[in-house]
């Protein structure tokens, strides 16, 4: 950018209707996104004919601001919407993995539980069974 240039734009924006054309294309541009603002602006003739290519001017101008990192407001919603959107789906597959893993801790639990309980019998049984074994042979030798 020359220095012309920035005295030419500066000498523009002072002019109150330019300002204020600015203004509402700006507004537009960042509730309804760039193309809704140039066809705003290519719509209206008096706007057209005042300033001619202003929305060539205008597009520079949002394209520094946009180059700074402002975004349109629509964009912005969108963009809000989606994340609350993920947001909300996230806590719903933690939800289930936390009671998949919750079942299958308790199916792992109760089989645990079960073969235990199978081995104990079955030791219960066989420690019985030596124990006859032992008090017949016992009997046997009197």
């Amino acid at each position: 950018m020359n220095e012309n240039f920035i005295k030419d734009l500066m000498a523009l924006y002072s002019n109150p209707i330019f300002k204020g054309a600015f203004t509402d294309y700006l507004v537009r541009m960042q509730q309804d996104g760039m193309e809704a603002a140039r066809k705003y602006w290519m719509g209206s003739s008096d706007k057209s004919a005042l300033f001619g290519g202003g929305a060539d001017i205008f597009e520079k101008m949002v394209d520094f601001y946009s180059g700074l990192g402002f975004i349109s407001r629509k964009k912005y919603d969108e963009v809000l919407e989606e994340n609350e959107k993920l947001r909300k789906e996230n806590a719903f597959l933690r939800d289930v993995i936390q009671k998949m893993n919750l079942k299958v801790f308790e199916e792992g639990s109760r089989t645990f539980q079960e073969a235990w309980k199978s081995a104990l019998d079955k030791q219960l049984s066989v420690s019985t069974e030596l124990a006859k074994s032992f008090f017949e042979i016992l009997k046997d030798t009197k």
